[in-house]
C-alpha cells in the first residue's frame, strides 16, 4: 500500500513538473511572439535625482530574440531601463477605436488576457559608424530597417546610434492568474508562437455598446490641434487615449523604474474632459504594490495607439509615421497617484468606463473580484513631443484650465 501511495506521489509530482515546464515553454512562446509582433512601446528610466522619466521607442527584434533600438547620441550607453509593450498596439488598427485588443478585438487592453510585457535591462552601444558592426550590430541594424523602413533616412547629423537592450527581467502577463517572470535565457531560446487564451467567445461581448469619444462629443470629426498649440494638443492626446503605460519604481525590483499598461478614461469624451485621466489598480497588480510603497508616477500616451490618427487610406498607425517620428505625438503626465474616494466621482468615472471600454464592464462596476482602487493623478508637470527639436514642458495651470471647443458651445447655449 505505502508503495502504491509512494507511486501515486511520485506520478504528481512528474505531472506537475511537466506542467510547469510546459507553461514555462508557453510564456517564453508568448513573450517572443509580442516582442516580435509590436513595433513600438514605452521606456521607463531614472531621470536626475532618481526621478521618472519616460519616452515612446521604436524597436527592432533579431530572429535570435535580441532587442534593438535607434536612439539619438552616444550618452545612453550602460543605462538601465524597462520597455513597456501592449497587445493592443498591435492589428487590426480598427480596434482603437472601441477600446479593444486582439484578433478578435473583443477584449480590453486591461484584460489580462491582452498580453502585455514589460523588459527591464541595461542598453549596450553599437559603433556610431555602421561600416564597422559586427555580425550583431548588423542584424540589430537589419532588424531595425525591417519594421522601420524609414530609420535609414533619418538624418546623419543627428547622430542616431543603434543599441541593444539587454534584459536582465522580463515581466508579462497575458493570462488570468497574474504576471509570470521569464528568464531572459529562455526567451531568448524561444521560438515565437502566440498562445490566445483557450475561454475567449466573441458571443461573450455580442451585446456590448460600442461608442466612440468622438461620436459622444460631436456628430463631426474633431481635428488634431496643431503642434504649435502645445496646451490643446497634449489635452487633445490624452482626452482621446483609451490606454497608457502607467511608471512607477519597482518594488519587485527593488527601485528599478517600470512600466505596466492600463486602460484608462479623461472623462466620456472631448468636450468632458479634465485633463486628469482616471485609472483602475487591482490590489494584488504590481502597479498597486509599487504606488503604495512610492506613489510618484508617470502616465504615458501615444499618437501610436490613436484612432483619430490612423491614416485614412491604409489605416496605418499615426498617420503613416513611424510611432519614434517627432510628429507622431506623446504626452506624459508627471505627478502622484491619488485613490479617488469620492462616491459621486467614483459613480462619474464608472459611468465614463461603461462608456468607452465596452470590453471591460468590471471597470464600471467597482473594479475586479481581487478588490483594488480607481486613481488619477495630482499633476505636476507635463510634456508633449509633437514637432522637431525635442520635448516641450506645457505649464500646468494652462493645461488644467483648457477646454474644449464643445465645452465651451454648450456653456454658451446653456448661458442663454
Amino acid at each position: 500500500m505505502k508503495i502504491f501511495a509512494a507511486s501515486i506521489i511520485m506520478a504528481l509530482a512528474a505531472t506537475i513538473h511537466a506542467g510547469a515546464v510546459t507553461s514555462k515553454k508557453k510564456d517564453a512562446e508568448e513573450a517572443r511572439w509580442l516582442v516580435g509582433e509590436g513595433v513600438w512601446g514605452t521606456a521607463t528610466a531614472a531621470a536626475a535625482g532618481d526621478a521618472l522619466d519616460t519616452s515612446v521607442l521604436s524597436y527592432g527584434v533579431t530572429d535570435e530574440g535580441r532587442v534593438y533600438l535607434y536612439l539619438m547620441g552616444e550618452d545612453s550607453n550602460d543605462m538601465e531601463f524597462a520597455l513597456t509593450i501592449s497587445e493592443a498596439a498591435l492589428p487590426p488598427t480598427k480596434n482603437f477605436a472601441k477600446a479593444a485588443c486582439g484578433k478578435l478585438g473583443i477584449l480590453d487592453p486591461e484584460d489580462p488576457r491582452c498580453a502585455k510585457i514589460t523588459l527591464t535591462g541595461t542598453t549596450k552601444a553599437c559603433p556610431v559608424d555602421k561600416s564597422t558592426y559586427d555580425e550583431a550590430c548588423s542584424k540589430g541594424w537589419d532588424a531595425l530597417v525591417d519594421k522601420h523602413p524609414s530609420m535609414a533616412q533619418w538624418p546623419d547629423d543627428h547622430q542616431f546610434v543603434v543599441y541593444e537592450l539587454q534584459p536582465s527581467d522580463i515581466w508579462m502577463i497575458a493570462s488570468f492568474g497574474g504576471g509570470s517572470v521569464i528568464d531572459p535565457e529562455d526567451f531568448r531560446s524561444a521560438k515565437p508562437k502566440h498562445h490566445p487564451f483557450e475561454w475567449i467567445e466573441e458571443s461573450d461581448f455580442s451585446g456590448a455598446h460600442i461608442e466612440s469619444d468622438a461620436d459622444a462629443a460631436s456628430p463631426k470629426k474633431v481635428e488634431v490641434p496643431d503642434s504649435k498649440k502645445k496646451v490643446e494638443r497634449s489635452r487633445w492626446v490624452v482626452a482621446k487615449s483609451l490606454w497608457a503605460t502607467i511608471s512607477t519604481t519597482s518594488v519587485r525590483l527593488g527601485g528599478s523604474k517600470w512600466g505596466n499598461i492600463r486602460s484608462i478614461v479623461d472623462g466620456s469624451s472631448l468636450a468632458d474632459c479634465t485633463g486628469l485621466p482616471h485609472f483602475y489598480l487591482p490590489t494584488p497588480d504590481p502597479t498597486n504594490v509599487d504606488v503604495e510603497a512610492n506613489p510618484e508616477i508617470a502616465i504615458t500616451m501615444s499618437e501610436a495607439a490613436l484612432a483619430d490618427r490612423l491614416n485614412a487610406k491604409d489605416q496605418t498607425i499615426c498617420d503613416g509615421l513611424d510611432p519614434e517620428h517627432p510628429l507622431c505625438a506623446r504626452v506624459v503626465l508627471y505627478g502622484t497617484a491619488v485613490p479617488v474616494t469620492d462616491v459621486a466621482v467614483l459613480a462619474k468615472i464608472e459611468g465614463d468606463f461603461g462608456a468607452r471600454h465596452p470590453f471591460a464592464p468590471w471597470l464600471a462596476k467597482g473594479g475586479s473580484h481581487t478588490g483594488g482602487q480607481y486613481f488619477t493623478i495630482d499633476l505636476e508637470k507635463v510634456t508633449i513631443l509633437d514637432y522637431y527639436g525635442g520635448a516641450n514642458v506645457v505649464d500646468v495651470e494652462e493645461y488644467l484650465n483648457w477646454s474644449s471647443p464643445q465645452t465651451r458651445s454648450l456653456k454658451l447655449r446653456g448661458a442663454h
